[in-house]
């Protein structure tokens, strides 16, 4: 939830970029989208599902992948694995890693990786470092 709010970075290819993570559903879901505003507009909607934090990441390629927070007991860093989505097979490229990591209330990094074959693809990597906009 210490999310919520308006975020900048400089892109893979130097680029200034945003991404705005809202609180919605009374506080239970954070639903973020990445390029707003863009022809590479996507969203990621991220909610407990139990005693698991899920998140579904709406692609630009036409799936939907769904990852899995591993159990862990750090507070800053979630370490996120694709369990499954629709549009796809897990065998198909899709985003299947990520990591958030909460440096400060205004610093952030997420390290995206997509997945091919049940393997992480480095050629489809990106890992950004986004502040706060005031």
């Amino acid at each position: 939830k210490k999310l919520a709010g308006d975020w900048t970075a400089t892109g893979p290819d130097g680029k200034p970029m945003e991404t705005r993570f809202r609180l919605t559903a009374g506080g239970s879901v954070l639903h973020e989208t990445l390029f707003p505003g863009t022809p590479m507009e996507m969203m990621t909607v991220y909610h407990m599902d139990g005693a698991d934090l899920i998140l579904t990441h709406y692609c630009m390629i036409g799936n939907q992948p769904r990852l899995k927070a591993a159990s862990t007991k750090e507070t800053k860093k979630l370490s996120f694995q694709s369990v499954g989505g629709t549009n796809m097979k897990l065998s198909d490229m899709h985003m299947g890693q990520a990591t958030i990591k909460l440096v400060d209330d205004d610093h952030f990094e997420a390290d995206w990786c997509s997945c091919s074959n049940g393997k992480a693809d480095e050629s489809h990597h990106v890992s950004m470092k986004f502040t706060r906009k005031k």
